[in-house]
């Protein structure tokens, strides 16, 4: 992607894959990528199926983090974050979290006060096969509306 285009827009496929669009804003020219996939290892798999039937609430936060991972596999998301989310207290997701952690699906960084949770490469890959043993640690961070900060727009720079 050059200094001039810029991705703002999605296109549907005939599959029904949503595509990003390139869009040159100098010239106006515009190309549609393919979509982007989430590649689950074969060998890993059976593993995905057993956590859906042994721990729901596992099952369903692993695949929250899948979904919104960002190309290195990893999220910022705080509990409260995930709270509203899911409808459940703090404890209980911990269980969750705690769960995935413990039978190898994420590891947890922390940094600072928040946890940055990186999905298992092993089980689900973001990228392409090639670059699976590097890690490059830029995450996506999920936050809520009540979580930013509130802006009084009608303030001016003195």
């Amino acid at each position: 992607m050059t200094l001039h285009e810029s991705i703002k827009y999605t296109e549907v496929d005939e599959h029904g894959n949503a595509c990003p669009v390139v869009v040159n804003t100098d010239t106006g020219e515009f190309k549609v990528k393919k979509p982007r996939f989430k590649a689950f290892n074969d060998s890993s798999y059976s593993n995905v199926a057993k956590l859906a039937k042994d721990h729901y609430l596992a099952n369903a936060i692993f695949h929250f983090l899948v979904e919104n991972m960002d190309r290195t596999n990893a999220l910022v998301v705080s509990y409260d974050v995930m709270q509203e989310h899911f409808g459940k207290t703090r404890r209980t997701l911990y269980n969750g979290i705690k769960y995935l952690r413990d039978n190898g699906y994420i590891n947890i960084i922390k940094s600072g006060n928040m946890n940055v949770y990186c999905v298992n490469a092993q089980i689900v890959w973001n990228q392409s096969q090639n670059k699976i043993h590097t890690a490059k640690f830029n995450a996506t961070v999920y936050v809520s509306n009540k979580e930013q900060i509130k802006y009084d727009l009608t303030k001016k720079i003195k």
